[in-house]
């Protein structure tokens, strides 16, 4: 099957000591190995490592990143690291416009 220019979209909610952090993780770096591109959106306890080394080649690697604002801002975290501040909006723009989309939540 042809991967290659198909969308993904994944909703990581998990704390990232959690399984399910890491699988959705280790999903996007399968996915875009296989040439899907990738959209990520850390929502909740997600957004707790948007500062990881593991963030930073996802995004370096073509994975786009968004992070929950208000998540961010109810944990008191900075509006900073290498996923960009974004909305529910964002988040339904993400659902419409991937071919798959898949939560993995705490």
């Amino acid at each position: 099957m042809k991967l290659s220019g198909r969308k993904l979209g994944i909703m990581i909610g998990a704390l990232p000591e959690q399984r399910n952090f890491g699988h959705g993780i280790e999903l996007a770096r399968e996915a875009i190995s296989a040439g899907v591109e990738v959209y990520l959106y850390f929502i909740d306890d997600g957004v707790a490592e948007l500062k990881s080394e593991s963030l930073a080649k996802l995004k370096k690697d073509g994975a786009r990143l968004f992070a929950c604002a208000y998540s961010l801002q109810k944990r008191n975290l900075p509006l900073e690291g290498h996923a960009t501040p974004a909305g529910l909006t964002m988040l339904n723009d993400i659902i419409a416009s991937t071919d798959r989309f898949v939560s993995f939540s705490g």
